[in-house]
């Protein structure tokens, strides 16, 4: 049971958020509505809910019970679909209803089952009565006879709408928007639930005739009276008036609309897609927004507006180089290249991406297309072999067997080529070699190496360095020696490079 209330409570959320352009209400009427096309006794007929609160109670409600009017019928058609609110029969309650298995099932106004949060006298979700006041009346002189006189204007905003009279030779009639939607041309409404905007109406017709409306009301209503006599109204008979009471909004009542949020484009280029979020939003004062977002219950009385989704950035994206995987090392052991491949593309407004000439791209810095590759160390008679060449803009090296000790009696030189144009800037990490003065046994000695094939000796380093040493070659090439001899052994080194401008 609690994963049908589940399910009910998910239908009516959903159908609340995403059926913009219909109530509730209305929601209960096409169910009815879905049967106007199937032959009922060899007849066509047009079905609404029945509605008459008068006659029918919610759970008698919730067993899909529609009615014809053109043949004055109410069939029972099984059960509404779980989540159709069955509240329309009792709009002044402080819950809201939905139908569960064929049975009416109460929600609080955080639409939590079981929950202790009530909507208060002004419609406010576990308000406090503070943003409405009571307004109440009644009159017993006749109306104009044999025509329609204003009884009453209900201000935008009102809920908790109860209007009742008990004459047997006159009725209401409701007017929204200059339209009637109960009564008019001198007939009497028929007992059941209006829709007509974000407003459900209840009427009841008869000697006993009522009007209940929930709200807040979204348009401005009007009441009328119809007399067909002339003495309706008998002064000294209190009962015999038209009454009503209802709650009329303050000033600085809180009011809330559904509101549309632009999200950003979903491309910034070549095509993109923009979608709206439709949020509940707070009004402030007098009706200006105050841009607050609070939570979507405070907006259930409201239709939803739908979303829409549009294009974006209808252009092509601007052309630029995209690079392939890598391929293999050249070598199967000690340092190789590898190379890839680079194409100049762009995105066009059909999501495509075309190649473009080389040529198109000349404007981008071109990335690089090869770099060393790091094979398992090579062995000649017994000697391990550690020369390399990077060319990358940014990388890293270490002494051989790093974490471990260097081998002794070697000598590797590491060969670093970043982009033209830049410096390099190259950082010991970690730093353990055999001390010595004037580093004659174990040392790192760094070169700069010229177009013309000649170095320059920059730095020559050993022994043991707690913080991080830094050298700068100003030029785009490098090389950096490491030697050992045949005795003494350390952890050697880490380092790093990075391309510096200059």
């Amino acid at each position: 049971m609690m994963k049908r209330r589940l399910n009910a409570l998910f239908v009516f959320l959903h159908h609340f958020f995403n059926c913009p352009g219909s109530t509730q209400y209305q929601f209960a009427e096409e169910q009815c509505g879905s049967r106007d096309n199937i032959l009922y006794k060899d007849q066509l007929t047009t079905w609404l809910p029945y509605t008459d609160r008068s006659q029918t109670s919610g759970d008698d409600f919730c067993q899909h019970n529609c009615v014809s009017y053109g043949l004055s019928k109410v069939v029972k058609f099984g059960q509404f679909t779980d989540g159709t609110r069955c509240d329309v029969l009792n709009p002044l309650e402080d819950k809201t209803a939905i139908c569960v298995e064929g049975e009416c099932k109460h929600f609080g106004c955080d639409l939590e089952e079981d929950s202790d949060r009530r909507f208060d006298s002004c419609g406010v979700c576990d308000g406090d009565n503070s943003t409405c006041e009571i307004q109440t009346g009644g009159v017993s002189h006749p109306p104009a006879y044999y025509d329609y006189t204003n009884l009453l204007e209900i201000p935008i905003g009102s809920t908790y709408i109860n209007i009742t009279q008990p004459c047997g030779d006159c009725h209401f009639a409701l007017i929204i928007e200059d339209q009637y939607v109960i009564g008019g041309a001198g007939e009497r409404g028929k007992s059941r639930a209006y829709s007509m905007g974000d407003d459900v109406i209840s009427y009841v017709g008869g000697d006993g005739e009522s009007i209940q409306i929930r709200g807040p009301t979204s348009s401005k209503i009007t009441i009328q009276v119809y007399a067909s006599t002339y003495h309706v109204f008998d002064d000294a008979k209190k009962s015999s008036e038209a009454r009503w009471v209802f709650f009329k909004p303050i000033q600085d009542r809180p009011a809330y609309r559904w509101s549309i949020v632009d999200t950003p484009c979903s491309k910034t280029c070549g095509y993109g897609l923009q979608m709206q979020e439709v949020i509940c939003t707070e009004l402030g004062l007098v009706g200006t927004l105050d841009g607050r977002s609070v939570k979507p219950f405070h907006c259930l009385h409201l239709k939803k507006p739908e979303p829409v989704t549009e294009p974006c950035n209808e252009f092509d994206c601007p052309h630029r180089w995209e690079v392939g995987e890598w391929g293999d090392c050249s070598v199967s052991c000690g340092v190789g290249v590898r190379f890839r491949q680079a194409y100049c593309v762009r995105e066009n407004t059909a999501g495509l991406i075309e190649i473009l000439p080389h040529v198109t791209c000349a404007d981008r810095l071109e990335p690089l297309l090869e770099e060393h590759c790091e094979a398992p160390a090579c062995l000649e008679d017994g000697r391990v072999t550690c020369n390399k060449t990077i060319f990358a803009s940014e990388g890293s090296f270490t002494s051989p067997n790093h974490p471990g000790n260097y081998p002794t009696d070697i000598n590797c030189i590491t060969r670093i080529k970043v982009n033209p144009g830049y410096w390099i800037d190259l950082t010991f990490q970690s730093f353990e070699l055999e001390p010595a003065p004037g580093c004659i046994y174990d040392y790192v000695e760094v070169f700069q190496d010229r177009e013309d094939g000649t170095r320059t000796s920059i730095a020559r380093l050993c022994g043991t360095r707690k913080f991080r040493s830094s050298v700068v070659v100003k030029g785009n090439s490098a090389s950096v020696l490491f030697h050992s001899d045949v005795i003494v052994t350390r952890r050697g080194f880490v380092a790093n490079f990075s391309e510096l401008d200059p």
